[in-house]
Order: structure tokens, then C-alpha cells, then sequence
């Protein structure tokens, strides 16, 4: 901010941090054939966000520290002020969210075909 005082803010200047997520499934069939016919046991093992399960930092979605992305508000004398979140200022733009869709996860799963 430092470096655009009294300047304008310029549309769609300030975007979202990009966010990567990948996801890594592997699948093992065995068949069996019982009675002339075929019978498939599928084993599956799924890791979601397996790039925050290599590096914690990675793959963690952000959102706007200030409720719904207002900075400034305007007060009935017609002055505006910066929006206090929770009654302090904010320090930076994005705050991490830390959930369970966020963090890595595992999921193992069986199906039996015939």
C-alpha cells in the first residue's frame, strides 16, 4: 500500500491467491473366475490434497481478512474510517482456512463386481 498512496485502485488489481489442489487415487482389481463367470474385487485408496500432505503450506485455500471484502465504512457525518474487524485493523489481505477441506485426506474403498 505503501507504494500506491493516493492512487486509485485499478480494476480487478487485486485477485485471489492462485490456489493448486490435486488429488492421487490408485485402483487394484483381482478377478477371480468361479463357475464360468468372472468375479472383480476393487480394492481403491484416494488422497485428496496430496500436495498439502507432502508440504503443510501447500494446497490451503485463503479468504478476505475483512468481512466481505469492505475496508472502509462510512460514518453518518459523511467521513469514512478502515473497517475494524473484531475491533482491531487488519494486517494483511488473506487469512489461511484451516478446516478438514483444506487439510490432506485418505479414503480406502472396496467394491465387488459380478
Amino acid at each position: 500500500m505503501s507504494n500506491n498512496g493516493g492512487k486509485f485502485a485499478d480494476r480487478y488489481a487485486a485477485l485471489f491467491p492462485w490456489l493448486h489442489r490435486f488429488n492421487l487415487a490408485i485402483y487394484q482389481d483381482f478377478i477371480k473366475n468361479i463357475a464360468g463367470t468372472n468375479h472383480k474385487l476393487q480394492l481403491s485408496a484416494n488422497i485428496l490434497n496430496v500436495g498439502n500432505l507432502i508440504n503443510s503450506s501447500w494446497g490451503i485455500a485463503q479468504r478476505l481478512t475483512v468481512n466481505n471484502g469492505a475496508i472502509l465504512k462510512a460514518n453518518t457525518d459523511g467521513t469514512y474510517q478502515l473497517n475494524a474487524a473484531g475491533g482491531e485493523l487488519p494486517t494483511t489481505t488473506f487469512t489461511d482456512i484451516t478446516s478438514t477441506s483444506t487439510t490432506w485426506g485418505a479414503q480406502i474403498g472396496v467394491r465387488y463386481l459380478f
